[in-house]
Formats: C-alpha cells, sequence, structure tokens
C-alpha cells in the first residue's frame, strides 16, 4: 500500500498532470466499458450456462437449450420491436475453461454494449418466470441480480443530464442489490466446484459511478458510447475522402466532433466547464480556432501547388468568416470528391456492362458453333463423297458448257465476274441467316437461361459453384472442339490422306490381300 506522499510523487510523473485544464475529477467511469460490455456479458454467460443445465427450455443437449433460448429471445424482441443483432448463443463462444481458470463470458465480437442491455433485459424476465415458478433461492438470486443490471440502466437512460434525490437513491439501492446478489451466487459457486459469476475489480469502479458521477452528473452523458461511434464515423469518411485530403479531413472533423461538444463556460449546464476557456483544448472548438485553422489549410494546399483543394479551403473559410464555421467550404469540397468518385464508379459500370455483353455474346457463339459441329460429325461421310481436284474441275466445265469431259472451262467477262461476286455476299448471307437462324434462337435462349439460376442461387452454395465451373468448362473446350471440327468431319481414309498431304508426303495405298 502506498503512502498518500509516494501516491502524489506517482502522479506528478505522470505527463497528464503538466497539461493545463487536466484534473483527476475529470477522469470519469465510462458506463459502456464499466457495465455494458464487462459485467452485464459475463452475469448473462453464467446465467445462460447455468440456465442451460437445469433444461427449463427444451432439447437434450446443452447446444439445443441454448438454441432453444436464443429463439426465446428472439421472440421477445419482436413482441416488443426491439432490433436484435445478438448473434446465435453458441456454447463453445460462452463456455468458461476450468483447466485455464476462464469464466464464462460473451467477447466483444460476439456481443456489443448495445446488445448486452437489451439481452440483461430479457434474462431479468427468464430469471424472474422461473423464481416464481418454484421459489428457490438460487433462482431468487439470479432474478434479484438482473433486475439490479436492469434497473440500474433504466435509471440511467431515463435521467436528465443531472440525476435528483429520488433517483440517486434509487441507483444506490439496485447498485447494492447487484452486488449482493453477485457474491451470494460466487459464494454458491465456489462451494459446488463451478466456474461462474466472476468478481472482478470493475464491480468496484460501478461503485463509483453509481455513487460518486452519477452524484456530479447523468453516466450516460460521459460514457464512450459517442467517442466509439465516432470510430466507425471516421473509417467511414476515410473512405470517402480523397487520398491528398484524407488525413486533413479526418483531423478537422474530429475536431469539430470533439470540441464544439465541450465547448462552453465554466458553470454552464451541458458542457465540461473549464475546456471551453481559452488555454486549453477547448479552445480547439471556438470559431475563431475553426477559422483560422481554415485559413491556414488554405494557404498550405495553395504553397503545394495544388490550385482546386486551395480554392475549396478558401471557400470554407469565406463561409466560415461569415459564422458558418467552414463547413461549407468542406461540403463544397466533398461535393467535389463525391463527383470524381461517382465518374469512377461509373467509368468502372461501363467497362463491366461492356465485358458481360462480350461474355453474352461469346456464349451465342460458343451454342451455334457446337451445334453445326454436332450436325457436321453427324453426318455419315464416305470416301465415294469426297471427289478430287480433277474431277470438280470437270464436273464444272461440264455444267457450264455442256461440253464433253475435259472441256476448259470459259473465263467469264470483268462486268460479270464482279455481278458473280455481289450476288454471291448477298446469297452466301441469305443462306446462312435461313439456315442457322434457329440455332442463332436457340443460343440466344439458353445464353439467357443459363444467367437466371444465379439469380435465385446463394452464390456460396454447392449447386452454384457446380453450374459455373460447368459453364467455365464449356467456354474452354467449346472453341477447342470446333478447331478440330474438320478433322472428326473426315472418314478414315480422308484422315490419312489429309494427314500425309499436310506433312508433304504422299499418299500410300492400302495393301491387297493376294487370293491363293
Amino acid at each position: 500500500m502506498r503512502t498518500f506522499p509516494e501516491f502524489i510523487a506517482l502522479i506528478a510523473r505522470s505527463p497528464w498532470a503538466y497539461v493545463g485544464g487536466v484534473s483527476l475529477s475529470r477522469i470519469w467511469p465510462d458506463l459502456l466499458h464499466i457495465l455494458d460490455l464487462a459485467l452485464s456479458p459475463e452475469a448473462a454467460a453464467s446465467a445462460l450456462t447455468a440456465t442451460a443445465e437445469q433444461s427449463p427450455w427444451p432439447g437434450q443437449t446443452q447446444q439445443l437449450r441454448l438454441s432453444a433460448a436464443y429463439a426465446d429471445f428472439v421472440n421477445m424482441c419482436r413482441a416488443d420491436k426491439v432490433r436484435s443483432r445478438a448473434p446465435p448463443f453458441q456454447l463453445d463462444a460462452i463456455k468458461g475453461n476450468k483447466k485455464k481458470l476462464k469464466f464464462p463470458t460473451f467477447a466483444q465480437k460476439h456481443l456489443s454494449g448495445a446488445e448486452s442491455v437489451v439481452l440483461v433485459r430479457w434474462l431479468a424476465l427468464v430469471c424472474a418466470r422461473e423464481a416464481e415458478k418454484d421459489g428457490s433461492e438460487h433462482n431468487k438470486l439470479r432474478a434479484a441480480l438482473f433486475l439490479g443490471l436492469g434497473t440500474m440502466r433504466k435509471i440511467l437512460t431515463s435521467a436528465g443530464f443531472y440525476l435528483n434525490a429520488e433517483e440517486l437513491r434509487e441507483l444506490e439501492y439496485y447498485n447494492t442489490m447487484y452486488h449482493s446478489a453477485l457474491n451470494a451466487l460466487a459464494t454458491e459457486a465456489m462451494h459446488h466446484g463451478q466456474l461462474l459469476w466472476k468478481v472482478r475489480p470493475k464491480g468496484h469502479q460501478l461503485d463509483h459511478l453509481c455513487l460518486d458521477a452519477a452524484v456530479l452528473m447523468n453516466p450516460i452523458q460521459t460514457s464512450a458510447y459517442s467517442e466509439e461511434d465516432l470510430v466507425g464515423r471516421m473509417k467511414r469518411l476515410a473512405l470517402q475522402c480523397h487520398p491528398r485530403r484524407l488525413g486533413l479531413t479526418v483531423l478537422q472533423r474530429y475536431c469539430w466532433y470533439c470540441c464544439v461538444r465541450t465547448q462552453g463556460t465554466p458553470g454552464t449546464p451541458g458542457t465540461l466547464g473549464t475546456l471551453g476557456t481559452p488555454g486549453t483544448l477547448g479552445t480547439l472548438g471556438t470559431p475563431d480556432a475553426r477559422d483560422a485553422g481554415d485559413a491556414r489549410d488554405a494557404r498550405d494546399a495553395g504553397d503545394a501547388g495544388d490550385a482546386g483543394d486551395a480554392g475549396r479551403d478558401e471557400l470554407g473559410q469565406k463561409e466560415g468568416e461569415q459564422g458558418e464555421g467552414g463547413s461549407l467550404g468542406q461540403e463544397s469540397s466533398g461535393k467535389v470528391e463525391k463527383g470524381e468518385k461517382e465518374e469512377e464508379r461509373l467509368e468502372e459500370e461501363r467497362a463491366r456492362l461492356l465485358f458481360w455483353v462480350c461474355i453474352f455474346l461469346l456464349d451465342i457463339v460458343i451454342v451455334v458453333g457446337m451445334q453445326i459441329f454436332l450436325e457436321s460429325i453427324g453426318r455419315k461421310r464416305t470416301g465415294r463423297e469426297i471427289m478430287s481436284q480433277k474431277a470438280m474441275a470437270n464436273a464444272l466445265a461440264k455444267a457450264a458448257t455442256g461440253g464433253p469431259t475435259g472441256a476448259p472451262i470459259p473465263e467469264p467477262s470483268a462486268a460479270g465476274s464482279q455481278r458473280l461476286s455481289v450476288l454471291s455476299q448477298e446469297e452466301l448471307l441469305a443462306h446462312l441467316l435461313a439456315e442457322h437462324w434457329v440455332k442463332i434462337v436457340i443460343g440466344l435462349g439458353l445464353a439467357v437461361a443459363l444467367r437466371l439460376p444465379q439469380l435465385f442461387l446463394s452464390e456460396d452454395g454447392v449447386v452454384f459453384h457446380m453450374l459455373f465451373t460447368l459453364v467455365t468448362v464449356l467456354r474452354c473446350m467449346s472453341p477447342v472442339m470446333l478447331w478440330f471440327r474438320d478433322e472428326m468431319g473426315l472418314p478414315k481414309k480422308g484422315k490419312s490422306t489429309a494427314t500425309n498431304t499436310s506433312t508433304g508426303g504422299v499418299p500410300t495405298a492400302a495393301p491387297h490381300k493376294h487370293s491363293q
């Protein structure tokens, strides 16, 4: 135990002792981290673990009973029209560990401060219901514990900036009820060898909060809820800022948010007293300081050569001189940055749309090509259907002149050749459309049909992944199959001839069998 001079010497070494306007009387117990994030989650975890073992909810295992308890909790929230964000109760997440001397609790990633408030109210109703059923001392102590926690929170929430004498007496009464019930339950758990109902030093901080801090000001007004929300606001603001303005904008908004809240004069209700006086941290929230900060920001941006940022800061400075505190300048800067981000987003959307249109057309082409490929390999081709170049020339000459076989083909005139070329292109296009329009319609239908399941299936489901893999394989294999279309369409004799011709060899004759 330190003596008073030793304690004073220890405090004197702290750097906070040399900051103007800072006093130990300004260190307030935080309701969020004392009650909602520490004491309430630990009591709730112990109550759920012990209550699930006694089987007030249906289920063969403890986890099934916890799941039934969560369903009861959700139904209560719906009946009272309270939004519930608490995740399902998992035994592994809240159960303690005797070997590691770990008591049951809810981690912050599983239960936030606002969610613990709703959970405590529900447990107060459940424990009171169980106490009415059997009237045991244990159930009465649990009901008293959660009644104390819930009522203390209700008193602070419904009170104003300052608590009156009646509210202070009620707060002290229910604080004593909570500590008495917790000590009795912890003693009972020790006798039974159970690791439940943890008693920790933050319970002593709860005494200071209810008996000392509440006399001066409602602890709700000094809680860290707004600061925790500020962290989320700063993250969202940082994501929306331009990289050049990120640091300055975040610091500027932080100063405005924190210092304007605490700005005021000594003795003014609703302020923190001397924080608003000159020479202290409160001067950062005064309009003159904000205007001066805007002017310095504009000069620094102009010196750096960033004319656009300087113009926006000058706009903020002018609005600050008119009494707006630079807020309109910040809004103008935010609008410019928002416009730039909107343009970038539109460009990304156009590129993404063009990409998916190309993929859509590719699917249609693949389906049409595969239909043509399947038709080509479905036809039966023999060696007789393949004509040699000489036979083809003779057939064309005979059809053109009607003369004997081997007559030369007459060459057409220049006008006739040009007209034949144009008519051939038009006729070829018309012939292709007339022959393959059914295939195009089928390809369009399949391309649309294959995109419909993604509207109904979950992206994490097995069926969605199977369909995605199948479509990807078909897209990759279809061009390969089309590449080998002619090779697969030829008969065996034609394949060997084509292979020898392509490699520069001479086709060999098939061996003849001599009859004996």
